[in-house]
C-alpha cells in the first residue's frame, strides 16, 4: 500500500478535485482506493460527496466520526462507499458552526488508526486530501512516518510559487527532493506541450489543463473525468500518474485506454459509413434523374416526331390519297401534342431534373467526399489524438 500526501500552498488550488479524480481513475482501474479528508478548515472532499456523507451517517444512526469528530476510528462505521468506486473518511459528519476539531495528539492517533486500518483492507492506495498551508493538521499529514510521498498541488502564477517554496522551507526534511512533487494545476493548455518534457526531470508532474471542461466540472463541483471516453482532462491526469505510480499501474492505464479504442473509434467508423451511403444515395439519385431525362426526352421528341407526320398525313390525305386518315388521327395528333410539349416537361420537372438541380446534387456529393477525407483521417488517427480533438467534431 501507497501513502500519498496531496498538499498546496494555498487555498483554491484545485487540490481536492484533483484528488478526487485520481481516486476515481485508481477505482476504474481496478484499484482500491481510500480517500482521506485532512481538511478542517472547509471539509472540501466532505462536501464534495455530501449527499453520501449524509446518507452514511443517517444508516449508521448518527454514530459515524470523521477524523475531527472523535478519538477513534472504525472502519465499518466511519468509511463512506462512493458512486466512484472509491472510498472516503469525511474531515467530519457534523458540520457544526462552532466545530472545534481535534488537538494534534488526538489527530495523529486517528490518522494511524485509518492508515492501519487500509492496510489491513488491503487498499492499493490511500490519498490524504491535506489542508491548504501548513497547518499543524496538514504537517503531520507531510510527515515521512505518515506519507510515503508528498504532491504539491499549485497554480502557474508567482504567488503560489513564493507559497510553496515558504511551505518547502517551513517543513524542511518532511518535504525533502526524494519524496516529493510538485503538480501545476489549472495551466492552459498552450503551455503544458511546452514545459512538459522539461518538467519531468525537475521533479515535476506533468501538468493539469485549465479548459472548458474542467471550468465546467468545478462550477458544477463534479469530476471533470470522463471514465467512458475519455477527455483531455483524463488523458493529461494518466500522464500525471504514469510518472507518480509504478510500472505495473502504468501498464494497466494502457490497457485502460485500449479497453476504450474500440468504443472512441466507433462514431467515426459510422459516420464515414453513412457518409458513404449519403454518397452513394445521392449519385444514384443523380443516375436515375438523369435516366428519367433520357426516357421523358425521347418520349417528347417521338411524340412531337408523331404529331408532325399525323398532321402533315392529315393535311395531304386527298393528295397523297391517304382518306384513311381520319378525325382519330387528329383525337392522336393532339394527345401528342399535349404529351409532347404539356404533360411530359412537367413530368420531367418531378422526376427528372435541370441544369440546377443537377449543379446542386454535384455540389453535395462534392461537399460528402470532401467530409468523408476529413472522416477518414481522424478514425485513423491514434486513439489519444481523438480524444483530444473531440470537442473540434
Amino acid at each position: 500500500m501507497t501513502t500519498y500526501c496531496i498538499a498546496s500552498a494555498k487555498g483554491g488550488s484545485g487540490k481536492t478535485i484533483l484528488c478526487a479524480s485520481i481516486g476515481a481513475f485508481l477505482a476504474d482501474i481496478g484499484k482500491k482506493t481510500l480517500l482521506v479528508d485532512l481538511d478542517h478548515a472547509t471539509h472540501g472532499m466532505s462536501l464534495l460527496y455530501l449527499n453520501q456523507v449524509n446518507r452514511h451517517r443517517s444508516s449508521a444512526g448518527g454514530k459515524a466520526r470523521g477524523m475531527f469528530d472523535g478519538d477513534s476510528f472504525s472502519y465499518d462505521r466511519d468509511v463512506v462507499h462512493l458512486p466512484t468506486k472509491t472510498d472516503l473518511v469525511p474531515a467530519t459528519f457534523a458540520f457544526k458552526a462552532d466545530y472545534a476539531g481535534s488537538d494534534a495528539a488526538i489527530f495523529l492517533s486517528v490518522l494511524e488508526q485509518v492508515i492501519g486500518a487500509a492496510r489491513t483492507k488491503e487498499y492499493d492506495y490511500v490519498f490524504l486530501d491535506a489542508q491548504a498551508g501548513g497547518d499543524v493538521y496538514s504537517r503531520i499529514a507531510m510527515k515521512t512516518d505518515i506519507a510515503d510521498e508528498v504532491v504539491i498541488v499549485s497554480e502557474y502564477d508567482p504567488l503560489s510559487s513564493a507559497g510553496v517554496d515558504r511551505l518547502r522551507v517551513n517543513l524542511g526534511q518532511d518535504l525533502g527532493y526524494a519524496r516529493t512533487w510538485l503538480l501545476m494545476n489549472k495551466m492552459l493548455p498552450d503551455y503544458i506541450g511546452r514545459y512538459r518534457d522539461f518538467l519531468k526531470v525537475t521533479r515535476y508532474l506533468s501538468p493539469i489543463p485549465w479548459n472548458a471542461d474542467v471550468v465546467r466540472a468545478y462550477t458544477h463541483r463534479s469530476l471533470p473525468l470522463d471514465l467512458e471516453r475519455g477527455n483531455e482532462f483524463t488523458l493529461d491526469l494518466m500522464q500525471t500518474l504514469k510518472q507518480l505510480l509504478d510500472d505495473e499501474v502504468v501498464a494497466e492505464m494502457e490497457a485502460w485506454t485500449e479497453g476504450r479504442e474500440a468504443r472512441i473509434r466507433e462514431p467515426y467508423e459510422r459516420k464515414y459509413a453513412t457518409t458513404l451511403e449519403e454518397i452513394a444515395k445521392h449519385a444514384d439519385e443523380r443516375r436515375r434523374r438523369a435516366g428519367w431525362n433520357s426516357s421523358i426526352n425521347f418520349m417528347m421528341f417521338t411524340g412531337g416526331a408523331l404529331g408532325v407526320v399525323l398532321g402533315a398525313a392529315y393535311a395531304g390525305r386527298d393528295t397523297l390519297g391517304l382518306s384513311e386518315v381520319t378525325n382519330y388521327s387528329i383525337l392522336i395528333l393532339l394527345v401528342a401534342v399535349v404529351a409532347s410539349f404539356f404533360v411530359l416537361p412537367m413530368l420531367r420537372r418531378h422526376v427528372g431534373m435541370d441544369e440546377m438541380d443537377e449543379a446542386r446534387i454535384v455540389k453535395t456529393i462534392h461537399q460528402l467526399e470532401e467530409d468523408l477525407e476529413r472522416i477518414d483521417v481522424r478514425r485513423k488517427a491514434p486513439v489519444e489524438t481523438l480524444i483530444r480533438s473531440a470537442d473540434d467534431d
